[in-house]
């Protein structure tokens, strides 16, 4: 596919993990581009921290936030 068949692009996903609750967002921290590196995503944990795959202290905080839970 080129470029001058794209009539959009995709700017957020959302999931409903429940259907009555609010939904979280997935997403690429910038969009991807054809050709380069996977840009980051972020990562919201649900007490409120948010952080980027990217981080240099994601895996700590991910996993003191699984040790606790």
């Amino acid at each position: 596919m080129n470029s001058a068949n794209i009539e959009g692009s995709v700017l957020s996903v959302l999931r409903y993990p429940v259907k009555s609750m609010m939904g979280e967002e997935l997403s690429f921290v910038e969009p991807p581009r054809k050709g380069h590196p996977k840009p980051p995503v972020w990562i919201m944990l649900p007490h409120g921290t948010n952080i980027t795959s990217d981080q240099h202290n994601a895996n700590a905080v991910l996993s003191r936030y699984f040790e606790s839970s």
